[in-house]
């Protein structure tokens, strides 16, 4: 089946599960960041991805519509983030990860849960 022909079958599947599709489109070459290279990820740029819905709160829907319960310091670190995509200069994940008391796992977590987008430090 092609990608429209599986998202039409889950839709008819279960019509009360699927509330929205998401398509992104980019042009060749779309370059893929390695996050799991530590100096890399200590040297992006990190923003709040704005897909999460009740923000701001300590309790939200991420951009999979999962309920995510932020302890104090990641919804710090989120602020942050979120303040961050508004500056001239936008701080590294190092930088705003110094000011609160998230370690490098529970930054990669947050990305890995979507809360997170990270750009590349030029």
């Amino acid at each position: 089946m092609s990608d429209r022909q599986r998202a039409r079958l889950v839709e008819l599947l279960n019509p009360e599960a699927v509330t929205h599709y998401e398509f992104f489109l980019g042009r060749s070459p779309l370059p893929r960041c390695d996050w799991s290279q530590e100096d890399a990820l200590w040297q992006a740029i990190p923003t709040r991805n704005p897909c999460m819905d009740g923000w701001p709160s300590r309790c939200l829907f991420n951009s999979d519509y999962q309920i995510v319960n932020l302890t104090d310091a990641e919804f710090e670190f989120l602020q942050a983030c979120d303040a961050n995509s508004n500056q001239p200069q936008p701080q590294t994940v190092r930088e705003i990860a110094a000011k609160t008391a998230l370690n490098l796992a529970q930054i990669q977590a947050l990305w890995s849960q979507h809360l997170i987008l990270l750009t590349p430090a030029t």
